[in-house]
Formats: C-alpha cells, structure tokens, sequence
C-alpha cells in the first residue's frame, strides 16, 4: 500500500509540474452555450486585474443569459437591440439583488422591446480564472422546470440534514467514533451543497460571490478528509501503522490543498486547482485499492465503505475532469455530485445503523447470558427456588428493611428412608413436590433449598403467634403432597424450627436460633414447629 501510494504521490508532482502554466500563457474564450458566434477581449492588464469581456449572438430573439457564479468581483450583461438601445445590468460580490437563484447561478432577463436583442456582450472584473466560468444563453425557465429544480436540491439537502442529526444521535447513543466521522462528512456535503446551490444566500446575501466559491471548496475537500478519517475509524485497526499514517497524511493533504485552491491568489490557482483535482484523483484510487485488499482480507468496515463511498468518488472524479453532470442544464456536475452524496449518507447511515444494531443484538445476549448465569449461581438446579447463597443474600436485603424478619427453617423428616426404600430419583421427586408446595405458602417473601432436604422461609413483620401459623402452614403443605413412585404414592411430613428477630440483626444470629428450634422440633418427635425462645414481638 505504502509502495502505491508513494508512486502515486510522485505521479501527481509529475502532473502538476507539467500541468503548471507559464504565466504568459493567454487566456482561452469560454464557451457560451446557446451563442450563433462569440469574440473575446480582455483588459490590458490582464482580467484578473480588469475585465474580460465576451461579446456573443443569440440564437434566440429574447435571451436570457445564465452564469454559474464564479470568483470574479463583478458580472455584467449588456444587452443591444436591433434599434440601436442597450440595457446594462450588474451584479458584484456580496449583492447578486434579484439576479441569484437557487441552484448556484445568476439570470440576467433584458426587458422586453419591440426590437429584438441582437447582441449581448457579458463581463467579468477580476475573475480568479476564466476555465471557472460558464455562461448559457436561453429562453425563459418554465416555472416547472424552476419547481423541480427545487424539489430536487430541497430533498437533497434535507436527506443530507437527517443524515447529519441520525449520525449525531448515532453517535451519542452508542459512543462510537465512525457515526461522528460520518456527521461529519454530511455535515461538510450540507455546507458544500448550501453554499455551491446558493441556498445559503437566503440567510446570508451578502456572502454571494467569492466568499461562497471558496467556502465551497473548503466543505468540499473537508468532506473527502472526512470520508478518509470515517474509513480509520470503522477500519482503520485492521490496517498496519505505516498504512494508517500513509492514509491520514493523505486526508491532511487534500484539507490543505483545498485551503490553498479556496484562499490562493488567482494567478496560482490553475495550478492550486490541478494539484488539488491530482491528489483527489490519488486519494481515491489509493482508497479503492486499499478496501479492495482489505475486503479481500475478510474486513466487513472495509468492504461496506468501499460500497457506500465509491459512487461519491466517481461523481466528484467525472465533475472534476469532465467538468459537467449527466443532465443538459448540470454544467458542472453539481447535481450529479450532490444527488450521489445524498443518497450516500442515507446508505451510509443504514449500513451505521445496522452494525450498531448487531453490535446491540450481541450485547443484548451477552447480557442475558450473563443475567442467566447471575440467576444460576443464585438457584438450586433442582428445584428451581434459592439456593443457600440466594437465599442468604436475600435474607440480608431484607433485614436492612424496618419491620421485624422471621425464618423458618424446614427439613424433611426421614428423608434418608425415601431414598433407600424408593431410590434417588424418587427423593429428587420429593424435593421437587416439596418446593412446589412451598410456592404457595402465603406471606412467604423468599423460599429456598438451603441444602439435602433442608429448606427455608422469610416473612415480615410477623408476630410470634403468627410465625407459627406461618410454619405449620408450611408443613402442611409439604404433608398434603404425595409422590408417585411406582405402585405406590410417598407422604412426608417436616420439622420445623422459628426464628424472628428485629430489623438490622445479623442473618447468623437468625439463621442459628432458627436452627435451635429446628433440633429441639426433632428432639420432640418430629413433625412439628417450634420457636426459638428469644421471640421478639411485632
């Protein structure tokens, strides 16, 4: 990579070295669409000093004559008719009147005579350079043709503005560094687009001219760097150092040519403008090779921009060198180029969208198999309630709350029979039916299996008489549940052992009290509910 761009970089010195005008070279006439025959005249200083003058035959009887604004101070068209009468009108930096229209020209329309207009001669005083100028004669614009034009450049603008606050949003939402890349470059093809279209004149006349032209050229080639900088932030860790060094210094150089073609004297800037228009031309084949290689590589950030940039590219490319768009009235491709990078930032927002979106598809499972394996670490497999440390931690949460906690503590009697008699699948069962019925204990706030056959259960704000209700209905339901194995259906019953203690006691105090009771409940026969005697009332 580094090798081509190198050799690229010295083609474009060769380019501009031969493309480099000597100064006395002579201006060349422009074109003026719609002219039967022109002739030129320019000051004798020279028109980036005075004027350059052309003097053209309408092919029409009452033409209107249309100019893309360039960078000349002034613009005047001087109409002569068939009776011998001229009409003068004028526009200069900073005041275009009523002669500027949206979609970056000014009309001049003489006024209607009995004698035709035979002549019309347009001047330009200290236009930058004359290659910048472009000049149509033609009838009237039907006022259809004037709507579409505006429709078009209208929804250009505002795909290119939601583009702009999609990406923002984009990017503030999922605090990544490519949607704020791709803001970026809507934003600078929005400024590119509102000052070349001369939409921004309706808020600021007075940048009509010059100001505008250049303010253009700097969006414009910000945009290109930006596009470059989108391409290291979404690819740029797939690329080695020299590459990601060689590329930057690319975008840094065409940012500071097109300061220089936007701010450099007129005399400079043909050559300002072939260097700038040259490492375009190397920027955007040094991209197209770059992502072809790393697509090649497997890098989908590569791939999707190389699909989402390559129009832009080649629309800016054709407007450069062929200098005009695919429509008739597109003379320097300005709609191409505009349409093309609307519809860019709309693909290039979708393709944004839907990695962000895959990024938050895997975040989401990430999530839920991480919440799965919280819950997992907190539940016993087999009967699907708390395990010890769930329980424990539940316990604790609760014991910061203000009313008094009350533990049962349950084991099964006799369980070590059902498992010799019946086998372990039918004790599994059993410990299964027994935390089912547990489930339906009422004012039970968490239940768990605290290991073998030992169960527990926490409520609030109980009084002592209530603590035991709390427990015998919790043996009685473990006693109603009956367990098929084979022929015959299992009925066990439970101890229980009670503890209740004031908020912001130790769960081990709780837990061992509780677990007092519970023996002294086996020491009196089993299948029965005892509470420990340091009962503290509700």
């Amino acid at each position: 990579m580094m090798r081509l761009l190198v050799g690229l970089v010295a083609m474009c010195g060769a380019a501009i070295a031969a493309a480099a005008p000597a100064p006395s070279l002579p201006h060349t006439c422009p074109d003026v669409r719609g002219a039967a025959s022109l002739a030129c005249s320019i000051s004798p200083g020279g028109y980036r000093s005075g004027w350059l003058w052309i003097d053209a035959v309408p092919g029409i009887a009452a033409p209107v004559v249309s100019v893309r604004v360039t960078r000349a101070e002034a613009v005047e068209a001087v109409f002569r008719y068939a009776d011998g009468t001229t009409h003068r009108q004028n526009v200069r930096a900073g005041d275009f009147g009523s002669h500027w229209q949206v979609g970056g020209r000014v009309t001049f329309v003489p006024p209607a005579r009995a004698a035709p207009v035979t002549s019309v001669r347009i001047g330009f005083f200290r236009a930058d350079w004359d290659r910048l100028i472009d000049i149509g004669i033609g009838g009237p614009r039907s006022r259809q043709a004037e709507m579409g034009q505006a429709v078009v450049i209208g929804a250009a603008l505002a795909l290119l503005a939601l583009s702009l606050i999609g990406n923002l949003l984009i990017a503030f939402a999922a605090r990544r560094t490519p949607p704020v890349w791709n803001a970026l470059w809507a934003a600078c093809v929005l400024g590119w687009a509102l000052l070349w279209t001369q939409t921004a004149l309706f808020v600021a006349p007075g940048m009509a001219g010059p100001v505008a032209a250049r303010l253009a050229t700097l969006f414009a080639t910000a945009a290109i760097s930006c596009a470059i900088g989108f391409l290291l932030a979404s690819a740029g860790h797939a690329l080695s150092r020299p590459v990601r060094t060689g590329t930057m210094m690319l975008a840094i150089l065409v940012a500071a040519l097109g300061g220089v073609a936007a701010f450099c004297p007129g005399a400079s800037l043909p050559l300002a403008a072939t260097a700038l228009n040259t490492t375009i031309l190397v920027a955007a084949v040094a991209l197209i090779t770059l992502c072809l290689g790393q697509w090649r590589r497997g890098n989908a950030q590569a791939r999707d921009f190389l699909l989402s940039f390559t129009i832009p590219m080649l629309a800016v490319l054709w407007s450069i060198f062929a200098d005009r768009g695919i429509a008739e009235d597109d003379a320097g491709g300005m709609y191409l180029v505009l349409g093309a990078c609307a519809l860019q930032t709309v693909w290039l927002t979708i393709i944004v969208a839907i990695q962000l979106w895959s990024v938050r598809i895997e975040r989401d499972a990430a999530q839920a198999e991480s919440s799965l394996m919280t819950r997992l670490a907190v539940t016993d497999p087999l009967t699907g309630l708390l395990n010890r440390r769930g329980f424990v931690e539940r316990a604790e949460a609760m014991l910061l709350e203000t009313g008094p906690v009350t533990l049962v503590l349950l084991d099964i009697d006799r369980f070590k029979r059902v498992n010799d008699r019946h086998g372990h699948d039918a004790g599994d069962a059993v410990l299964r039916a027994v935390a089912a019925a547990l489930s339906w204990v009422p004012d039970a706030r968490a239940i768990g299996r605290l290991g073998g056959e030992e169960f527990g259960l926490l409520a609030v704000n109980l009084c002592p008489a209530r603590a035991i209700e709390f427990a015998n209905q919790a043996r009685a339901a473990i006693a109603e549940e009956q367990v098929q194995a084979g022929d015959l259906f299992i009925s066990v019953t439970a101890s229980a052992g009670v503890s209740c203690v004031p908020p912001g006691s130790d769960f081990m105090m709780l837990y061992k009290t509780a677990d007092r009771a519970l023996y002294a409940a086996k020491d009196a026969g089993r299948d029965r509910a005892e509470i420990a005697p340091n009962v503290h009332a509700a």
